[in-house]
């Protein structure tokens, strides 16, 4: 994603009545895109959730998307007010997320 897709995104958050919103990502900039709007989101009323899938759509018999899906869902419904990332069964704060490539998954940055 550009700077512009951040702000695109961050506005509609902005502009909509909901309280929570789920966003399904690429995973190679949806950390950034998590730390841009726990960064710059103004409400501090709206949970936000991003999801992905590391294996892509195509090979739909192993892709991790339909899980990821429908774990950010049910997390969705549950979360305190925040950014987060919802991958592979789990959640973590959006400003704690690392892509860790060589795994095929996300985990809470150490340090």
């Amino acid at each position: 994603m550009e700077t512009i897709h951040f702000i695109i995104t961050g506005g509609t958050i902005e502009a909509s009545a909901a309280k929570k919103f789920l966003i399904t990502h690429g995973t190679y900039t949806m950390a950034e895109t998590a730390r841009y709007l726990k960064r710059n989101l103004k409400r501090k009323d709206a949970t936000v959730v991003l999801t992905g899938s590391f294996v892509p759509l195509t090979d739909i018999i192993r892709s991790d998307g339909g899980f990821n899906t429908g774990f950010a869902v049910a997390q969705l419904q549950h979360l305190e007010p925040g950014t987060y990332i919802a991958m592979n069964g789990q959640v973590i704060e959006a400003d704690k997320a690392e892509k860790i490539i060589h795994e095929g998954k996300f985990a809470p940055r150490i340090g």
